[in-house]
């Protein structure tokens, strides 16, 4: 009788955190307000209305009328609606992890760390906040736990899309609906470079990677021209795609570590290698940096593609 996976228990708890969550994103995602470019997101029917010119008064008039009236009240700025949610969710996350993981540290992309614990739990509670602001939905919530600041479970779970991800250390990668109903992911095969089909993300993020290389557009350019095909299905999804063996890499200049920390057993259990642009390690970089992301089939295919990003096209 083979021995049980390490962090079996620590997987079904993700599970059932996600489920608990899912439920709360799905419904605010539903009810969400109407787009509007503005800060706070409001609905477009709430849109403040000109008011209409006052009738001229009789100086008594406007004499009597500023003793009755009260000072106007200024209304605050319209809340944004899924920044919330996002809060709402990793606050959920948080109180559910504190009852039953009570030696275990958590950090959430919104409200920081709570303990210095071994392990820890990190949570980005709506990865892709804009898709889920503007109606599109491709987003998720990413659960992983860090074991030793090492990367061992990994939940993605995408309710608008009908679709979860997950993997834990040595017990393979899966995707489907539940534990009960998954299928094993496995990375594809394909290592031409003219063959390979490229998954990143929207060329504004290239543009603006980092202080040193403020500008890799004539790189990902290079890459994206030299492959079979390209496609910008956006941080978390290029992941799982990968994984499952649709795209064969995946880059991306810019995540939150609150992100990638999910994603990283689901592709290398998958059988995938992943890397920062200059090759380390993205789990070693701090929590509170962005995290630039590439993931590959196989280590020759990473290291074509890593040599590609790092010259200029």
């Amino acid at each position: 009788m083979s021995p049980t996976p390490l962090y079996t228990d620590d997987l079904r708890l993700a599970h059932i955190l996600a489920d608990s969550v899912d439920r709360v994103s799905s419904s605010r995602f539903r009810d969400r307000p109407a787009y509007s470019p503005t800060d706070g997101g409001t609905a477009i029917g709430d849109k403040e209305q000109k008011p209409a010119e006052p009738v001229p008064l009789a100086p008594w008039q406007r004499a009597a009328q500023q003793k009755a009236e009260p000072e106007p009240v200024v209304p605050e700025a319209p809340a944004d609606y899924a920044l919330e949610a996002a809060l709402e969710v990793e606050e959920l996350l948080r109180a559910q992890l504190s009852r039953v993981r009570t030696r275990d540290g958590i950090a959430g992309e919104h409200a920081g760390h709570n303990g210095q614990a071994a392990r820890q739990w990190v949570i980005a509670p709506l990865a892709e906040l804009d898709n889920f602001r503007r109606g599109v939905p491709v987003w998720a919530t990413l659960i992983a736990l860090l074991d030793q600041g090492e990367p061992v479970v990994g939940v993605v779970s995408a309710p608008a899309l009908g679709r979860r991800w997950w993997a834990a250390r040595g017990s393979g990668a899966y995707t489907g609906k539940s534990l009960a109903q998954a299928t094993r992911l496995q990375v594809s095969e394909v290592t031409p470079l003219n063959l390979l089909s490229v998954a990143y993300t929207d060329i504004a993020s290239w543009e603006g990677a980092g202080p040193s290389v403020p500008d890799l557009t004539p790189r990902l350019l290079h890459l994206l021209r030299s492959a079979n095909r390209s496609r910008a299905y956006g941080s978390f999804w290029s992941a799982c795609l990968l994984a499952e063996g649709a795209v064969d890499t995946a880059v991306d200049p810019s995540l939150s570590f609150f992100e990638v920390a999910a994603l990283l057993p689901i592709i290398r259990e998958a059988g995938g290698v992943a890397s920062t642009l200059e090759g380390n390690l993205p789990e070693h970089a701090g929590a509170s940096e962005a995290v630039s992301l590439v993931a590959s089939n196989t280590a020759a295919v990473q290291e074509l593609v890593l040599q590609i990003l790092s010259t200029e096209g």
